[in-house]
């Protein structure tokens, strides 16, 4: 039988989250949902490890593609294996919710038939070897909401042109047909150079309307060999340490006057590669090139001061910013002293080693108790401190400390 859900893990060295996460999100008890995971021959014995985890599991499909891929050409890959009718990717280092296939469920209930999209909230998570001073081995804190809400596609679509951060695989559901007609259309779902900063944008272009669940789906996880924190991370003398662009994006852009490799600039390429790819769908929705340029400035800027970008970044954004209808290079010469010059009294990475357990902080996530009125509603099934007293005892360690409510 098709299985209703697929969860698709690609995965590249992750045997100790993986370790911690996948044994919990398999307690999961749906037998509806199929597991794709992808290993991409790791230096490290993350294959034996998934081997032993989901040895007597029929659920999971352990494969390997044909070599070691980049990033977006592994997620595409694991993508193509997937057989169920609603398809979402996570990364090795989150963790899916108790409750997201229930909640699931009851949006597909009420927002079929002509719903093909799904998106859902998310923690954030930052592991014990999180590098960012203060944030390591802790949740985010967050609020939601128990409600479904319907909006056009093309509304999201609009939105999410100008959004530099398209966060989180495991927030997004799409419908096969959908992933399959965005394929049908430009080749390939999860972008070889874009990933879903190309195809979380696409699918809503091509969606009549999408379902925003307003409560968590799953966990982010943020840890010290994420893409996004390599991104930004102060330029060591260890090679691992740093994204390696050269392997995992090494054509140029097509789209983007700003050249240089980065979180902001691969984001506005896609960006502009779906605003051309689906015209038709998107009519006259404009790129805010001011934004955008703030946005792309500000993290040129920071890159900069980390090293992960050459001083003459700076030179490079001004004849690019000359290009588009951002301003005058003399207020951009301002703003990048100016940013410069915060930088420089920030705190510094700090060397200390990083505790075991988690720490968290108080009021970290509060679900408030009433639920929405009127047709989408959603029934009371999000049992918090139930689930964080028995699912993550000795894995995301001591949660029940928070102060959770329902």
């Amino acid at each position: 039988m098709r299985p209703k859900y697929s969860i698709i893990l690609p995965t590249l060295n992750g045997q100790h989250t993986l370790s911690v996460t996948l044994p919990a999100m398999l307690r999961i008890d749906r037998d509806d949902v199929e597991w794709v995971i992808s290993e991409n021959y790791s230096d490290d014995d993350t294959y034996q490890v998934l081997r032993d985890i989901v040895a007597d599991d029929d659920r999971v499909r352990l494969i390997r593609p044909p070599e070691r891929l980049p990033l977006g050409r592994h997620l595409e890959f694991a993508h193509q294996q997937a057989s169920g009718r609603w398809l979402s990717h996570i990364g090795d280092d989150d963790h899916l919710l108790p409750w997201r296939f229930d909640l699931l469920d009851q949006a597909i209930e009420e927002a079929n038939p002509d719903c093909s999209l799904i998106r859902g909230e998310y923690l954030r998570y930052s592991w014990p070897d999180y590098p960012e001073p203060g944030q390591e081995n802790s949740l985010d804190r967050a609020r939601f909401t128990r409600s479904l809400t319907m909006v056009e596609g093309r509304d999201l679509a609009a939105t999410l042109l100008n959004r530099a951060h398209i966060h989180g695989g495991g927030a997004w559901v799409v419908r096969s047909d959908l992933v399959n007609a965005v394929r049908r259309r430009c080749g390939s779902f999860a972008s070889p150079q874009h990933v879903e900063f190309f195809a979380m944008r696409a699918a809503t272009a091509l969606s009549s309307r999408v379902a925003l669940v307003g409560l968590p789906l799953f966990i982010l996880g943020r840890h010290s060999k994420s893409s996004g924190t390599q991104y930004f991370l102060p330029k060591g003398t260890s090679r691992d340490e740093t994204w390696n662009w050269s392997f995992e994006d090494p054509e140029g852009y097509q789209n983007s006057p700003f050249n240089w490799k980065s979180y902001s600039t691969l984001s506005l390429d896609a960006a502009l590669t779906v605003q051309q790819e689906f015209a038709e769908e998107l009519g006259d929705i404009e790129i805010d090139w001011l934004a955008w340029a703030k946005r792309i400035h500000s993290e040129m800027v920071r890159l900069v001061h980390f090293r992960q970008l050459p001083p003459q970044a700076k030179q490079e954004f001004l004849r690019a910013a000359a290009t588009i209808p951002t301003g005058n290079s003399l207020t951009w010469r301002w703003r990048t002293m100016r940013l410069m010059w915060k930088s420089w009294l920030s705190r510094p990475p700090s060397d200390e080693a990083v505790a075991d357990g988690l720490n968290l902080q108080d009021d970290l996530m509060e679900l408030p108790g009433r639920i929405a009125g009127g047709a989408n509603r959603f029934q009371s099934i999000v049992d918090v401190p139930a689930w964080l007293e028995s699912e993550t005892r000795g894995t995301l360690c001591s949660l029940t400390a928070a102060n959770v409510s329902c």
